[in-house]
C-alpha cells in the first residue's frame, strides 16, 4: 500500500518538499525554446527570487550561467544543493543535452506534463513565459513531476513508434479519401 497520495510523482521531490521548510527548497522552472530558454528561481512558498525571467542560451555557457545563478541563490537563502529542483515541461530533443548537463552536475532534474502545467498556470486565458513558468513551478509544488532519468530507452522507442503509427494512419486516411473523390 502506498504511504502517500502522490503515487505517480517523483519520490525525491516528495521527500525534499516534505522534509524541508519551504524557504530552504529552490525550484527552477525552465521553459524551452530552440536557441534561448527562460527560467526563474523560486522557493517552495512560490516566492520568486527575482522579477524577470532569465534568458539561457542552449549551450554549455547557458548551463554555466544557470548554475552560477542557482549557486548564488543557494548561498543567499542558505539552501543545500540537494534541495534544488530543476523542472521543465517534457523536453524536446534540442533541450535534452542541456538537461543532461544539469543532471550530470548532481542536480535533481524533473519533468512535468505540459497539459498539467497549463491547468496549474496563474492565468488560463493567456500565455507568456512567466505564466508558463508559474505552471511548471506549481506542478512541482503539487508533486506532479517525474524524474528525467526515470525514462527508459524502451519507453522512448515505444513513444516514437506510437507517434509514427498515428501519422501513418492519418496519411492512409487522406489517401483513401482522395481516391474516393477521384472515383
Amino acid at each position: 500500500m502506498n504511504s502517500t497520495i502522490f503515487t505517480k510523482g517523483s519520490q525525491q521531490v516528495h521527500e525534499i518538499l516534505s522534509e524541508n521548510s519551504p524557504q530552504h527548497v529552490l525550484i527552477v522552472p525552465i521553459d524551452w525554446a530552440k536557441k534561448k530558454h527562460v527560467a526563474k528561481i523560486c522557493d517552495a512558498t512560490g516566492h520568486y527570487l527575482h522579477r524577470r525571467p532569465m534568458t539561457l542560451h542552449n549551450t554549455t555557457k547557458g548551463v554555466e550561467y544557470l548554475i552560477g545563478r542557482i549557486e548564488k541563490s543557494c548561498s543567499q537563502k542558505r539552501v543545500k544543493k540537494s534541495n534544488v529542483i530543476i523542472a521543465a515541461e517534457d523536453p524536446h530533443s534540442y533541450a535534452k543535452p542541456f538537461l543532461q548537463q544539469l543532471n550530470d552536475l548532481g542536480y535533481l532534474v524533473v519533468q512535468v506534463n505540459a497539459h498539467k502545467a497549463k491547468t496549474l498556470r496563474s492565468h488560463s486565458m493567456a500565455s507568456s513565459d512567466t505564466i508558463d513558468l508559474d505552471g511548471i513551478a506549481n506542478c512541482v509544488l503539487n508533486r506532479h513531476a517525474v524524474e528525467l532519468k526515470g525514462q527508459h530507452a524502451t519507453y522512448e522507442a515505444l513513444r516514437i513508434a506510437t507517434r509514427s503509427y498515428h501519422a501513418d494512419v492519418k496519411q492512409s486516411s487522406r489517401m483513401k479519401n482522395q481516391l474516393i473523390k477521384l472515383m
